[in-house]
C-alpha cells in the first residue's frame, strides 16, 4: 500500500489507525482542516511524524496545490487559487 499522497478523510475527524497508516507510509498527508488538534488528540499526528510524512493543512484561507508530471509529485502550500487555472 506504499503511497505518495494521502488526503486524510473527513477533515481529519476520523481515525485511520496505526496499522493502515504504517502500511500506506505516505510521503505527503493533506488534511482539509486548519485545526490540527483533532489529529494530535488521537496521536495520529505522531504516526505521521514516525513515518516522516510531510503534513499539510488547508482550510479557511489556506490553500494547497498538488502537482505531478506523472513521475514526481510536489506540494505547494499557501497558494492563491486565482493564480492557477484548472
Amino acid at each position: 500500500l506504499d503511497i505518495d499522497l494521502l488526503k486524510y478523510p473527513h477533515h481529519g475527524q476520523e481515525t485511520i489507525g496505526r496499522e493502515i497508516t504504517y502500511a500506506m507510509s505516505p510521503e505527503y498527508v493533506i488534511v482539509t482542516n486548519s485545526d490540527i488538534s483533532s489529529l494530535k488528540s488521537r496521536n495520529e499526528w505522531q504516526y505521521f511524524n514516525d513515518l516522516k510524512s510531510q503534513v499539510y493543512y488547508s482550510g479557511g484561507s489556506k490553500h494547497i496545490l498538488v502537482k505531478s508530471d506523472g513521475e514526481n509529485l510536489s506540494v505547494i502550500p499557501n497558494i492563491n487559487p486565482s493564480d492557477y487555472k484548472r
